[in-house]
């Protein structure tokens, strides 16, 4: 995900050692079929097409920073999960929920957190958190 290529990952190798499976968060080196390693970006997943989300629009249960200075306001800002961190701008705010629209497809569990960044941030960087809400 997020190209929805389906490929077949042939084996699992970890400090050179073959494996059947990793865990989250190991790094491996995967022999694949079906994609090309140029294909495969960071932060993509290798996993079932229910397993993850892939959107161009988040709405997240959104906690801010308590340490944060600023207030949140429309405008760019930057959203990351994972190992990917994406340019977005907020659609819409409500008191505890935030829209955003991200310029490419950002892919996510359920179980995944979300900070949203002001890299042009003199000190602190992190406005706050989120968590997807499963929009119908």
């Amino acid at each position: 995900m997020p190209t929805n290529k389906e490929v077949i990952v042939c084996s699992i190798q970890m400090q050179d050692k073959n494996f059947d499976e990793a865990e989250t968060g190991s790094r491996v080196g995967l022999a694949i079929k079906g994609a090309a390693a140029e294909e495969m970006k960071r932060g993509f997943f290798i996993c079932a097409p229910e397993d993850c989300e892939a959107s161009a629009k988040l709405t997240l249960s959104f906690e801010k920073n308590k340490l944060y200075p600023g207030e949140l306001k429309e405008g760019l800002l930057h959203v990351t999960t994972g190992m990917q961190t994406v340019p977005a701008k907020i659609a819409d705010m409500k008191e505890n929920t935030i829209t955003l629209e991200v310029e490419k497809q950002i892919v996510y569990t359920n179980d995944d957190i979300f900070l949203l960044l002001d890299l042009n941030a003199k000190k602190l960087h992190v406005i706050g958190r989120g968590e997807a809400i499963k929009t119908s």
